[in-house]
């Protein structure tokens, strides 16, 4: 597969919902599509609306839009607007491959440094790993880790492959897994070929292509999902699903209280049984010496309930009651006494005075 192919798949790729597709060199060629794949990739660029509103839709107006963004954002670039215009094939493929490094593969955002080949492969090979739940080695090269062990195909499996019957023939298989995609993320299938995957000959160029528009359309249809979800719909959606979900979990708490319940009576009944024995051990037995066989009389009844513990309190309340009483009273009987005695002596000597 020819470079120009794999720049004329990504560019068809980026503007999927233009209603031109780009087949050839000459639409290239028009400054027009490089503006439209700026403005794409960098929204803020405006290119066309700014071309457009200089009063002049000439070829050259556009490249040279093309041009002052790239060198505005310190991209190297060599080529010339008139290079385009004459047609050169290198001048074009080297301008394009710097649109997809540093529009395509990174983001125009980024620094410059950063926009570099060996971090893109670095950036993609991870996000491979974060997908894929493998760690890679590295100091290879970004299609050897991908192709050795079809990590690629189960890249793509993932993303698109759970409906795909899955076949002992790789090139197939991995040719429906391409369609799927295309079908699905607008990625077209031509960036790559199915035998260069399987047989590990694939350009790492293309591969790093593919692999950046399939990232960057995944992260979009993530966006897609959420923003449906938090909308009013998905809002009514979300609050269905988790309302279910309380009242699953509702369900499950209560047959888990009582599954406790059940297994939790018997130690209750054993327990109730240990305190009932324990409060009966504290009780005084009854005094079975002192009760006849015979009916009580009432003399007997008497004395027997007396024996009880509450009894014996409001007995020994008594006795201190009287004890108490008796105490008073000859103290009374002492004070009163020693007061008829003081006057007695008192009168006693007046009369002696007299």
């Amino acid at each position: 597969m020819s470079v120009l192919q794999v720049y004329l798949s990504w560019v068809n790729s980026v503007l999927r919902e233009s209603s031109r597709p780009v087949d050839n060199v000459a639409a290239l060629q028009d400054g027009r599509i490089m503006c439209e794949l700026i403005d794409a990739l960098a929204p803020n660029a405006d290119l066309v609306a700014k071309a457009q509103g200089s009063g002049s839709s000439q070829q050259q107006v556009y490249i040279q839009m093309v041009l002052n963004h790239m060198k505005e954002n310190d991209i190297k670039v060599t080529v010339s607007a008139q290079d385009v215009i004459d047609g050169d094939i290198k001048s074009i493929l080297d301008l394009m491959w710097l649109l997809i490094l540093n529009y395509g593969v990174h983001s125009i955002g980024q620094n410059a440094y950063q926009r570099s080949v060996g971090i893109g492969k670095r950036n993609l090979l991870e996000w491979c790993q974060k997908e894929l739940e493998v760690a890679f080695d590295h100091r290879n090269t970004l299609t050897l880790n991908l192709c050795t062990g079809n990590w690629f195909i189960k890249l793509l499996h993932k993303f698109a492959g759970y409906h795909i019957q899955e076949s002992e023939d790789k090139v197939s298989y991995l040719y429906k897994l391409l369609e799927e995609i295309e079908e699905r993320y607008g990625i077209r299938r031509t960036i790559i070929s199915s035998n260069d995957i399987v047989d590990g000959t694939v350009d790492e160029h293309a591969l790093m292509i593919y692999l950046s528009l399939l990232k960057k359309r995944v992260y979009s249809a993530g966006r897609q999902s959420r923003r449906e979800m938090f909308s009013v719909d998905g809002k009514e959606a979300a609050m269905s699903r988790i309302q279910e979900r309380n009242r699953s979990l509702s369900s499950e708490a209560e047959q888990s209280r009582k599954q406790m319940d059940d297994m939790s009576s018997p130690e209750r009944e054993d327990t109730s049984d240990r305190v009932s024995s324990r409060d009966n051990s504290l009780s005084p037995p009854p005094l079975k010496e002192n009760i006849p066989s015979q009916s009580l009389d009432s003399a007997e009844t008497s004395d027997w309930l007396s024996s009880s513990p509450n009894s014996l309190v409001e007995t020994k309340d008594r006795v201190a009651a009287n004890k108490h009483s008796s105490s008073l009273q000859a103290d009374a009987e002492q004070v009163l006494q020693q007061t008829i005695k003081r006057t007695s002596q008192a009168a006693l000597s007046t009369v002696r005075q007299r």
